[in-house]
């Protein structure tokens, strides 16, 4: 039961980093993002988490207290992208990496992971992202 209890934990955590990053990108003016849970199991069954038909970016949230391998996500998605023409856009990965402390986790910090290449199109576009 207790396994079965972290897990739900762990899962709800999750969303609620996504609902965060969602809300976020929101009041930075970027109105059409929304959770691939909320809007699209195929996305999510993709990895992708969050997206928009206008944001030029698929995203994928991870909470944990482990380092992410981001380097097999993206390889991953790019696999992916050859055999699926709906994952049209470069993937951004947000990490909120934890620690715990006693019974609860803490927020050690947010980072976002991405392809130096998408890094570069990001910096010379602007906000037009």
């Amino acid at each position: 039961m207790k396994k079965e209890k972290t897990i739900r934990n762990n899962r709800s955590a999750g969303h609620s980093f996504e609902r965060q990053i969602v809300n976020e990108l929101k009041d930075l003016g970027f109105s059409d993002v929304v959770t691939s849970r909320a809007e699209s199991r195929n996305m999510d069954n993709n990895g992708v988490d969050i997206f928009g038909k206008t944001f030029k970016y698929f995203i994928q949230c991870k909470n944990s207290k482990s380092i992410v391998k981001y380097y097999d996500l993206i390889g991953k998605f790019e696999k992916l992208k050859e055999t699926v023409k709906s994952l049209d856009k470069p993937l951004i990965i947000f990490h909120r990496k934890t620690y715990k402390a006693n019974t609860r986790f803490v927020t050690e910090g947010d980072f976002v992971l991405m392809r130096k290449k998408d890094f570069y199109n990001l910096l010379k576009n602007g906000k037009d992202i």
